[in-house]
């Protein structure tokens, strides 16, 4: 597999802060102009389109999680030049790429498509010298040990990736200490999921008094967690979150129960007039 033939619906770039000024211009003469479409949080992220509609999203950061990006210097620096359809591009090292493979899989955004499985093994499956040190490091300093557990051992069991079960082991003594931010960003991740969803993450739970988790996560999250899903500034609102998040929750609930009744009794009509429109 190689980048050159890796399908996409978009670019994603990395670029370092200092850079992304000179980045925009270059972009720019090349067609590109700014989008009205919001990338993930506005101070990580830009999309840009160019004039023949394809899209192309500028990150200053790694991941949307912010406490995820704990050592930009360091993947940086590990990063390696590499050249792609005969021009030389810089690259992420294979398991900084398995990083963020695993940890975009949380991103404050919903995902449909489970082709991050795909990208996962190949890399794992590619690199048999793949410094799984380095992996283990940062996901103790990220607090991702339990992001990447959950999403690298999805990767054995479905696929059969030839990752050392020393890995997974330690990476599962990680996620068992992971701090209440660490799980919340995770069951975010999950619930903004297009296959996921509140309601259902309750369904799969195995007993009551991980539901009751689930819930206490829902209603009475962390402060830290609402700063960072919400963007607040000023800690005088936080208590004003705590009325707002259940309200909206009851209220898009009620939205969505009504367009599907309506779709519903739409269908339920139509069915009858054709029925109707046969018989005479």
């Amino acid at each position: 597999k190689t980048a050159a033939l890796q399908h996409a619906h978009y670019l994603d770039i990395l670029i370092k802060i200092a850079d992304f000024e000179p980045a925009l211009e270059c972009l720019a003469s090349l067609g590109f102009i700014r989008s009205n479409v919001r990338a993930g949080f506005e101070s990580q992220a830009l999309e840009l389109v160019h004039e023949s509609g394809l899209p192309l999203i500028l990150h200053r950061q790694l991941f949307r999680v912010p406490f995820y990006n704990v050592a930009m210097e360091e993947i940086w620096a590990r990063s390696r030049i590499q050249t792609v359809s005969g021009a030389p591009t810089r690259l992420l090292s294979p398991a900084d790429n398995l990083l963020h493979i695993c940890g975009s899989v949380f991103d404050v955004e919903s995902h449909e498509s489970l082709r991050w499985v795909c990208d996962a093994w190949f890399v794992v499956h590619k690199y048999s010298d793949l410094d799984w040190e380095v992996l283990l490091d940062y996901s103790r300093r990220s607090r991702m040990a339990l992001a990447l557990y959950l999403t690298l051992d999805y990767v054995v069991e479905a696929l059969d990736a030839p990752i050392p079960v020393d890995v997974l082991n330690r990476l599962c003594a990680g996620a068992s200490k992971a701090d209440s931010i660490e799980r919340e960003a995770v069951l975010f991740g999950v619930q903004t999921n297009a296959r996921g969803g509140l309601t259902r993450i309750i369904q799969k739970c195995g007993d009551w008094p991980t539901r009751v988790s689930v819930l206490k996560w829902a209603l009475f999250p962390s402060p830290s967690y609402l700063r960072w899903i919400h963007e607040i500034s000023w800690s005088w609102l936080l208590p004003l979150y705590y009325f707002y998040r259940p309200f909206r929750y009851l209220v898009r609930s009620a939205w969505f129960s009504c367009r599907r009744f309506a779709r519903r009794l739409r269908d339920l009509t139509v069915a009858r007039t054709h029925a109707k429109n046969w018989s005479s």
